[in-house]
């Protein structure tokens, strides 16, 4: 169920929008991993491939070693591993995480969680589509995926789902990434790439690093931080001074992601189910 609080400041955009007119398209704007979903897709694909064998450049190991000292490049060189590869492959290998049984992913030792929806968010996104929004996600994973979990689990059109991109050579991916990366500034200039000057009206993340996406945000609207507790959240916006409200969307409090990783990865042999695993949390 969207919160209320959440409802509230919709229509209070609602209002102020019909106020100025409503001649521009309303817009909404989100992050995608740990925001629209609990987890991310991106990890947990690029964690897939390698526990099947694909050959890329990148271990599990190296990119945890680039994400501790430097995000961006972390999320780049995940996607920069996969060249060579056919379009197909990545494809497949989101397919197969989304319906595997384990909630997570097995790779050198390591277990990743395989991501689940945000139920109130999937529900936010569903009403402001029928309030005729035009829905965008942008995420720092790579785009295959992104537009897989956005059409098919969350009904945003894959014209509207942003990652990062590779180019494409007799379809496979290459180790050339198109520009602007969706990552910090890069999210909100791949936004005004494609859609102009438009200001959205509503935008989410879960990350500071985002801060450019939340400043894109029309006064006249609201921001959603979606986090672990409310402390968190009161820092953030101290920190951020967004001219915007900005509110707060608890994560589940009943799924403690890591806790759950770390006892099925206990009892790993003993694992059992069939049904996917992009439950709706």
């Amino acid at each position: 169920m969207i919160p209320l609080h959440v409802r509230y400041h919709l229509d209070m955009a609602e209002a102020r929008a019909r106020s100025s007119g409503g001649i521009q398209p309303k817009i909404a704007l989100f992050d995608l991993d740990n925001t629209l979903l609990v987890g991310d897709i991106g990890e947990a694909v690029f964690a897939r491939l390698l526990s099947d064998g694909a050959k890329m450049s990148c271990t599990w190991s190296d990119y945890r070693a680039f994400l501790r000292c430097d995000q961006s490049a972390a999320y780049r060189l995940s996607v920069e591993a996969m060249a060579g590869l056919a379009v197909r492959d990545v494809e497949e290998a989101t397919i197969r995480v989304l319906n595997q049984p384990e909630p997570f992913v097995a790779v050198e030792g390591a277990i990743v969680p395989v991501p689940r929806i945000h139920r109130a968010m999937k529900e936010l996104v569903a009403r402001l589509q029928d309030l005729r929004y035009v829905v965008y996600v942008i995420s720092a994973s790579n785009q295959i995926s992104v537009r897989i979990i956005a059409e098919d689990f969350l009904g945003i059109a894959p014209e509207h789902a942003l990652g990062l991109k590779s180019k494409i050579a007799d379809g496979r991916l290459t180790q050339v990434l198109q520009k602007p990366y969706p990552i910090s500034t890069g999210k909100a200039d791949l936004y005004r790439k494609v859609a102009g000057d438009i200001r959205p009206l509503i935008t989410a993340t879960d990350n500071p690093i985002d801060a450019p996406l939340l400043r894109l945000t029309d006064p006249a609207g609201f921001s959603i931080w979606v986090g672990e507790n409310k402390a968190e959240f009161k820092s953030v916006r101290e920190s951020l001074r967004l001219p915007q409200h900005i509110c707060f969307v608890q994560r589940p409090k009943d799924y403690s992601l890591r806790k759950r990783v770390r006892m099925l990865g206990e009892q790993w042999s003993s694992v059992q189910g069939s049904s996917p695993m992009l439950s709706e949390t």
